[in-house]
């Protein structure tokens, strides 16, 4: 599952520029995730997900309510696999932020707001029309 076509705010794993080799591309499904308050998401394979739950009180909540297969249980996380079509339900289990999508209202407004400095160059120092 590529989870850039989702509606939460997706983020390449931290450790992909040390893992990879130069002029790879980072369209990769596997290094994509979603984090969340309580935790994130993850691909775990072509099928499934992984979610990672941080806080204790709510992944014995999930285990309780949810039925899905622990990959592990340590002091801090416990690790889920789900398959793809729960998502939903695993973003909101752990408060999965979401994209910022405008409203065509607010789209006009950006637009005006930024047209004054589209075309100019920005100076040395970083400041514009100082």
């Amino acid at each position: 599952m590529d989870l850039k076509t989702t509606k939460y705010r997706v983020t390449l794993d931290e450790s992909y520029d040390h893992e990879t080799e130069p002029g790879k591309s980072k369209e990769q499904w596997r290094w994509r995730e979603i984090r969340g308050r309580y935790g994130m998401i993850y691909p775990y394979n072509e099928r499934d997900l992984g979610v990672q739950v941080k806080a204790r009180i709510v992944a014995e909540r999930t285990r309780r309510e949810q039925k899905w297969l622990v990959l592990q249980d340590a002091d801090d996380p416990v690790v889920f696999k789900t398959p793809n079509e729960n998502l939903d339900i695993a973003a909101k289990i752990i408060k999965a932020r979401t994209r910022r999508i405008p409203s065509p209202e607010q789209k006009a407004k950006m637009l005006v707001r930024i047209a004054a400095y589209r075309f100019k160059k920005t100076p040395k120092n970083g400041t514009l029309g100082a």
